[in-house]
Order: C-alpha cells, then sequence, then structure tokens
C-alpha cells in the first residue's frame, strides 16, 4: 500500500467500485423501465380487473415480468418454459459471458451460475404443497438458489 492510503481508504474504494458495478449491473435504462412499468401495470390490472382473466393469461403476464427483469441485467441467459422428464420449468436462469465474468472477479455468488425461478399466479397465497414441490424440483436439480414468484404471496408466517 501507498503511504497515505490506509487500509480503510482501500476498503472504501474496493466498497464503491462494487456497488458501480452493481448499480450498472441492475439500473433500468429509461427505456427499460417505461417497459417494466407497462408490463407491470397490464399483470396488476388482470388481477386487480373485475372482469374475471384468464389464468393462462395470469401466468404469461408474470411469466413475461420475470424473464424481463432477469433479461434486462444482461448478465444471464434467460431459458423459458423448459420441460424435463418430470416437470416443466417456468424459467432457468444462467449467467452469460459477461456474468461468468463477474462471477470470476468476485462480484457475484456461484449460486447465480444457474438457477430457477417459478411463477404461482393464483387467487390466493401460495400454500406449504407448492413450497414443498418447489423444493423438490430444486433438489433434483443443479442449482443452488430458486425464487417463487406470486402475485399473492406465500401463506405462512
Amino acid at each position: 500500500m501507498n503511504k497515505g492510503f490506509s487500509a480503510k481508504d482501500y476498503f472504501l474504494n474496493v466498497l464503491e467500485s462494487k456497488e458501480k458495478i452493481f448499480k450498472a449491473i441492475t439500473e433500468f435504462k429509461e427505456e427499460e423501465k417505461l417497459a417494466y412499468q407497462e408490463k407491470l401495470s397490464y399483470f396488476k390490472n388482470l388481477h386487480q380487473s373485475k372482469v374475471k382473466a384468464d389464468k393462462r393469461e395470469k401466468g404469461k403476464a408474470l411469466e413475461e415480468l420475470v424473464t424481463f427483469l432477469f433479461n434486462t441485467t444482461s448478465i444471464f441467459k434467460v431459458l423459458e418454459n423448459i420441460h424435463t422428464s418430470t416437470n416443466e420449468i417456468d424459467v432457468i436462469m444462467t449467467l452469460n459471458s459477461k456474468g461468468r465474468r463477474f462471477l470470476s472477479e468476485g462480484f457475484l455468488d456461484n449460486k447465480f451460475d444457474i438457477f430457477l425461478a417459478e411463477c404461482k399466479n393464483y387467487n390466493k397465497t401460495i400454500g406449504v404443497t407448492w413450497v414443498g414441490k418447489f423444493w423438490s424440483l430444486l433438489n433434483s436439480s443443479p442449482t443452488k438458489l430458486g425464487i417463487i414468484f406470486s402475485y399473492n404471496g406465500l401463506s405462512g408466517g
């Protein structure tokens, strides 16, 4: 270390650098923000409308919202509706070349190498049965992380 450059200064510079990288990865460009707001409004309207929306339409809107979120990060390759011998996985994210570079440089945790997202779009909270099925899916796959997306959240405390 240079004279006059303390360990604290070094740590703060590294932290600031990582924060800038995180912001660059996660921040929406203006057109992305507008597209996201449009997709989110459409999704919310399907749920709040007095007219009964088709279950498939609601599910598709949620999957499109989730896919959009991960595609805009520019570090993931997003695969939708992947069929296995026993299940259908709504969304699988894997790191693309830029994401792998961030992983190798220590800016990302290795659990982001490949992970699953399950979109459950019911008129009530997601119960323990679905959580158990999701855990089973995670347990039988090479993933280290999974996220359940639901308009009404999960049941329990």
